[in-house]
């Protein structure tokens, strides 16, 4: 799962059917992957989404039944997102029986997503690949991410070196990517001015963080 600035593993424990959560950094190098939390899922944990609301994991536990697990987003937790709990729900219906081995789930849509299913040929089981569509209302964004984006403003845009920024004591922190999609300026702790007077010229994205988790995305050029 990509989040930010880095790359979350989870772990497919087949001797205890917990998952382990590890952390790197998503650009090019050599690391140590870092434990950020773990949890008894029961299960092995085979593909991950997240939104500004909430992770979502798909697996299959030892009877070969798919789930889900919801984990709702936490600031105050940080990475650490099994501290708080999660839900876990069976998805064994008509459509996607025992046996279904789900193996990857993505967001396509507000509050809507798709898990895919690998071809199962093994002891008198035979399944076709599949690929689902679910919606969970739980996953859906709405106002406080559309008022930001309403009264979020850059300015003076086009800029010749410094951005003004409104509404800075919701943002906890934001990245600056050139047009080649290279991260050139990343900050914590955003104060309502950001010094770009050391970009060359250009159209750059920023992308903006919110302490309630949710992103937001603006254009500008520089000068």
């Amino acid at each position: 799962m990509v989040l930010n600035n880095s790359l979350f593993i989870f772990t497919k424990n087949w001797a205890d059917f917990r998952t382990n959560l590890y952390k790197i950094p998503k650009t090019i190098g050599d690391y140590t992957a870092e434990k950020i939390s773990t949890a008894n899922v029961e299960g092995l944990i085979t593909g991950a989404t997240v939104n500004s609301k909430a992770y979502l994991l798909c697996g299959y536990n030892s009877a070969a039944i798919p789930f889900i697990v919801y984990i709702e987003r936490s600031t105050i937790f940080a990475d650490d997102i099994f501290i708080a709990g999660f839900n876990k729900t069976s998805l064994n219906s008509n459509e996607l029986e025992q046996f279904s081995q789900v193996e990857a789930i993505t967001s396509f849509d507000n509050g809507k997503f798709y898990i895919s299913r690998e071809k199962v040929n093994s002891n008198g089981i035979n399944l076709p690949q599949k690929l689902y569509e679910f919606k969970d209302d739980r996953l859906k964004t709405l106002n406080t991410g559309e008022y930001q984006l309403e009264n979020l403003e850059i300015s003076p845009n086009p800029t010749s070196g410094i951005i003004n920024i409104s509404n800075s004591e919701d943002i906890y922190g934001l990245s600056i990517y050139n047009a080649l999609g290279k991260e050139v300026i990343q900050k914590s702790n955003v104060n309502s001015q950001i010094d770009v007077n050391n970009l060359p010229k250009g159209i750059y994205l920023i992308k903006v963080y919110f302490k309630d988790t949710s992103t937001i995305i603006k254009k500008f050029i520089k000068l």
